[in-house]
This record gives structure tokens, sequence and C-alpha cells, in this order.
């Protein structure tokens, strides 16, 4: 029981409803990858937040919430591309609540009738990864540039419009496969620093 069902005031009672609705509509919140299926594009996910349990005398508790299955992985695409990265366990994210079920969807694409008549569900959330806890912030970004990286620098790719230059940043080496060949057009030289080992194949 909510303390403010034992005031007589009306107002409270209606703010009580209203709260009990609220706390059953879900529009998003962090989590923490449990296991990753790559070959299904889902995650399990452990919501970060504790829920709230009330007991009947009105004892308030937290526990944890159950763990999510099955929730869809959002990686940015469009036009035929996409962009992947690995996912491991441990990993947060950003768990998006839709408005209505979206079973049917995930199960067949298209449009459809929802599955189910539940709103703002946990059961229908899609997970977005990005979001860092402050223990998990990730250090020297730049504020110049444009980078696709590893999480500790160590492997760097960088596209700077102002300096017109794209740097690549590896600890060991580039491979380049392409059997249409390469071709680099640089008005401007090449220079190259370090040995050089090619294999040249002469054609007739």
């Amino acid at each position: 029981m909510d303390y403010r069902e034992r005031f007589n005031d009306l107002l409270a009672a209606h703010m009580c409803v209203l709260d009990s609705r609220q706390a059953q509509i879900w529009t998003g919140m962090i989590g923490i990858v449990t296991k990753v299926n790559m070959s299904s594009m889902t995650v399990e996910v452990q919501p970060a937040v504790m829920g709230k349990h009330v007991a009947p005398d009105g004892t308030l508790s937290h526990v944890l919430m159950p763990v999510i299955p099955d929730v869809p992985i959002v990686f940015p695409s469009g036009g035929g591309y996409v962009l992947t990265f690995p996912i491991a366990v441990g990993d947060e994210c950003d768990l998006h609540s839709h408005s209505r079920s979206f079973d049917n969807w995930f199960e067949s694409g298209g449009t459809g009738m929802p599955a189910h008549a539940r709103m703002h569900d946990v059961s229908d959330v899609t997970a977005h990864f990005g979001p860092k806890s402050k223990p998990n912030v990730i250090s020297n970004i730049s504020s110049t540039s444009v980078q696709l990286r590893s999480n500790d620098g160590t492997v760097i790719i960088d596209i700077n419009q102002r300096a017109g230059t794209i740097t690549l940043t590896v600890p060991i080496s580039i491979t380049l496969n392409a059997p249409g060949g390469v071709v680099l057009n640089s008005p401007e030289g090449l220079v190259v620093t370090g040995p050089v080992t090619a294999t040249v194949y002469h054609t007739s």
C-alpha cells in the first residue's frame, strides 16, 4: 500500500493512481549485456536500474529486474551498408522501449498488426550501443576530427576535414585486398618511411 492512500486527500489519491500507472510505462533504460547471439543479431540484457517492489504492508525494497531475452541489436545502417562492431558480455547499452509490440515485424519484417496489446513494455526493446558510465568513458577523444577507433586508441581511422587528411594508426600492419588493383592519385607525391616489400607480376 502506498502511504498516500492513508491520507484523506482526494488529490493525493489521484496522484497515487497516476504514479502507479506511470510506473508501468517504459520508455528507455540502460542495460548490461549478459549474452550475445550474433547469428540472430540479438542480445540478452540485464537492466542496470533496479525495480521497486512494494510489499502488502507498504514496505519498499529494490530488486534486480529480470534479464530481457532476444533484444534486437541496432547497428547504424541504410542504403545497403552497415557499420558493425563486436559486442561483448558486460557492454553497456541503451534500451529503447517501443510504444507497441513489434514481435510480428521482428519475425517477418514488413507491416502488420501488433501481436499483443501491450504498450511501452520491456518486452519490446531494442539495444543501441554507445552509452558509457563514468568508469568506462573513452579517453583522448578528438575534438577536431571524426574517428573510427578502438576504445584504447591503438587502432584509429582519423578523418580531418579542415586539414584535408585521413590518418590510419595501427600497431602492426595494414592489409589491402584488392584483386582489381590499387590506384593512388597523389598530386603531392607518395612518401614512404621504412622498408617496402613488393611482389611484381608482369603481364604481356
